[in-house]
C-alpha cells in the first residue's frame, strides 16, 4: 500500500499527541518582556538568518492559527503548491501538496526524572510522566523506529540540523524562565525513513533537557514530519527545513504564553513559599520543643547530680548563683567566689575578726 508510510507517521504523531496533552509550557527566558512591543523589538533584533538552501520553487507565506485563542501563531514560507488542509478534530496533516506531499504538525511529549526515587514517586503522583533521560537519537531508535518497522519502514540515517538548532536556541529567549533551571540542552535531529512503496519521510526531533538545582531534569521533544514520493524527497526535504528555519512568530502570540507562564510561575511560587513557610514553622516548633525538652532534661540531670554530690545552689544579692556544699542553713560569699557556711542565724562573718579584711555578702538558698 503506497500510503503505509503516511499511516505510520500519523500513528506516531497521534501517540505523542496523546502523551503531551495538558502539559505546561516550558519556562525559559533570559529577560522579562513587559509588553508586546518589547517582543517585536527582540524578534526583529534576533531573527534567525535564512538558510542557503532556498527553495527551487516560488514561495509564499502561509499563516498558522490557534483557533482556541483566535490568534495567528506564525507565518511560514513554503512552496506555492503546498496547501493548508481543512481543519477537523481528527486531522493529523496540516498541509498537502504535489507528489504525495503531506506535512504533519507538531506533537510531542514531556517527561521528568531524578536520581532520587522519592522525587520520581512524587512526580508520578502529581500526574507527570517519569522516564529516564534519552538522547534525541535514542528517541528515534527506541521510541519511533519500532513502530515504523512493523509497517516495513526502515530508518535510513540520522543527523543534526544546525540551522534549526540555532533557531530553537534563539526561540528560547521568548519563553518565561522561572529561575530554577541550572542548564538546558537544545538539539534538533533529523531522521530519514524509506518504505518499499515508493515514499520517504523526514521526521524532525526538537529536543530539550532542562536541569534544575535539585538534580532533577525535565526533558522532552516534539516531532515534525513530512511524507512525499521518494523521487521528490531531496528537494522537498530542503524546502521543509528552509520553511522551519525561517518562520515568523506573531509577537502577541508569544507574549500571551510568556505572561501565562509567568503568572503560573508566580502562583506556583506563592504556593511553594507557603509550603516552605509551613515547613519552616513546623521545623521551628520542633526545634523549640526540642530545646524545652533538652532544658528540662538538663535541669533534671543537674538536680540529680547535685543530690548525688551533696551540693546546693545559692544566690547572692547581686543575682550571681554559686554551687556550695549542702548541709548548712546560711552561706556568705565574697567577690572571689569563696564562701562561709554556718547554722547560726546570728553569725556574721563581717564582724568576725578572722575575716574582717574581706567583704561577705549573704545569700539565699535555692530550693
Amino acid at each position: 500500500m503506497k500510503y503505509s508510510l503516511t499511516l505510520s507517521v500519523i500513528f506516531i504523531f497521534s501517540i505523542f499527541f496523546t502523551s503531551c496533552q495538558n502539559q505546561p509550557h516550558a519556562n525559559n527566558s533570559v529577560q522579562f518582556y513587559n509588553n508586546v512591543s518589547e517582543f517585536k523589538g527582540a524578534i526583529n533584533a534576533n531573527t534567525t538568518s535564512r538558510t542557503s538552501a532556498i527553495p527551487a520553487k516560488s514561495i509564499q507565506f502561509k499563516t498558522f492559527r490557534d483557533d482556541q485563542l483566535n490568534m495567528d501563531m506564525f507565518q511560514m514560507p513554503v512552496p506555492s503548491d503546498w496547501k493548508m488542509t481543512p481543519k477537523s478534530p481528527n486531522a493529523q496533516t496540516q498541509m498537502t501538496g504535489n507528489n504525495g506531499f503531506k506535512f504533519f504538525g507538531e506533537q510531542g511529549a514531556m517527561y521528568t526524572y531524578s536520581s532520587d526515587p522519592f522525587i520520581n514517586q512524587t512526580a508520578a503522583q502529581t500526574g507527570n510522566a517519569v522516564l529516564p533521560v534519552k538522547t534525541p537519537e535514542q528517541v528515534i531508535k527506541e521510541m519511533i523506529a519500532p513502530t515504523f518497522k512493523q509497517d516495513g519502514v526502515e530508518l535510513v540515517k540520522m543527523y543534526k540540523v544546525p540551522e534549526l538548532i540555532a533557531y530553537d536556541k534563539n526561540y528560547e529567549q521568548f519563553k518565561f524562565k522561572s529561575g530554577y533551571e541550572q542548564s538546558k540542552t537544545i538539539d534538533v535531529v533529523a531522521s530519514e525513513w524509506k518504505s518499499n512503496t515508493g515514499t520517504s519521510s523526514l521526521i524532525l526531533v526538537h529536543y530539550s533537557a532542562a536541569y534544575d538545582n535539585q538534580q532533577q531534569v525535565a526533558w522532552g521533544f516534539y516531532l515534525q514530519g513530512i511524507d512525499v514520493d521518494t523521487k521528490h524527497f531531496e528537494q522537498t526535504k530542503k524546502d521543509f527545513i528552509y520553511a522551519q528555519a525561517n518562520k515568523k512568530y506573531n509577537p502577541q502570540y508569544l507574549h500571551y504564553f510568556y505572561m501565562k507562564d509567568a503568572n503560573f510561575a508566580r502562583q506556583s511560587g506563592k504556593l511553594h513559599q507557603q509550603r516552605m513557610a509551613n515547613l519552616r514553622a513546623e521545623g521551628q516548633a520542633i526545634i523549640e520543643r526540642g530545646k524545652q525538652y533538652s532544658a528540662s532534661v538538663d535541669r533534671n540531670h543537674q538536680k540529680f547530680m547535685d543530690a548525688h554530690l551533696e551540693r546546693t545552689t545559692v544566690t547572692s544579692n547581686s543575682g550571681q548563683s554559686y554551687k556550695v556544699d549542702a548541709g548548712s542553713n546560711y552561706y556568705w560569699m565574697n567577690n572571689d567566689g569563696q564562701y562561709i557556711s554556718s547554722n547560726d542565724p546570728n553569725y556574721d562573718p563581717n564582724k568576725d575578726p578572722n575575716y574582717n579584711n574581706r567583704d561577705w555578702n549573704s545569700t539565699t538558698i535555692n530550693n
